[in-house]
C-alpha cells in the first residue's frame, strides 16, 4: 500500500519449492521408477502422466484387468494378448513405451546423470508438452534450476547420482 501511495511500481511473487511443481514431480517419479522398476504405484502413477499420449481409459482397463488376474501392471503392459484380453484401443502406444521405458531403464544405470537428465526430458515428451503449453516460462524454468542442482552436485561430488538427487529434494 505504501509503494502505491508514493506511485512506484511494484511486484509481489512468491518463491516456489521446485519439487512442489507438477512436472518436476513427474520427472523425479519417472526417475524414481527407473531405479526401482518393481515399483507398482509409481508405473500407476506414470501411466497417467500427460506426455505419453495414453488414453485415460485404456490405462483404467490395463490397470483393472491387472488387478483382476493379479498380475503386475509391467505384467500386462508387456504381453500383447492381456492388453487385448483388457480390450485395450491402442496397444502401440504402450509398447512404443515399454521400448522407451526399457532403454531408459538401461542409460539411467549405464550414464552419467548428468547426461542422461537431459535425455530424459526430452525422449519422455515432457518438453514437447511444456512447449505447447501456455505461460511455461516458470515450469521450463524449474527444470533448468533442477539441472543446475544436479549438475552442481555432481561437480563437487562424483558420487551423486540420482538416488541421492531424490534424497536431496525428498520427494
Amino acid at each position: 500500500e505504501h509503494f502505491l501511495q508514493k506511485g512506484i511500481p511494484y511486484q509481489i511473487s512468491k518463491t516456489e519449492n521446485i519439487a512442489d511443481e507438477e512436472h518436476i514431480i513427474n520427472m523425479l517419479v519417472l526417475i524414481e521408477y527407473l531405479l526401482s522398476p518393481g515399483e507398482e504405484r509409481l508405473l500407476a502413477r506414470i501411466l497417467y502422466m500427460p506426455y505419453f499420449g495414453f488414453s485415460s481409459l485404456d490405462i483404467f482397463k490395463i490397470i483393472n484387468h491387472s488387478q483382476k488376474r493379479k498380475l503386475p501392471i509391467y505384467s500386462t503392459l508387456s504381453n500383447k494378448t492381456q492388453l487385448q484380453e483388457a480390450e485395450v484401443e491402442n496397444i502401440d502406444v504402450f509398447t512404443n513405451f515399454l521400448e522407451k521405458l526399457s532403454t531408459w531403464y538401461r542409460d539411467v544405470k549405464a550414464m552419467h546423470p548428468g547426461q542422461f537428465f537431459p535425455i530424459l526430458i526430452n525422449e519422455s515428451g515432457i518438453l514437447e508438452y511444456l512447449a505447447k503449453q501456455d505461460d511455461n516460462y516458470l515450469q521450463l524454468n524449474n527444470f533448468h534450476v533442477l539441472y543446475d542442482f544436479l549438475k552442481r552436485h555432481l561437480r563437487s561430488d562424483d558420487s551423486f547420482d540420482f538416488q541421492r538427487l531424490l534424497e536431496k529434494v525428498e520427494l
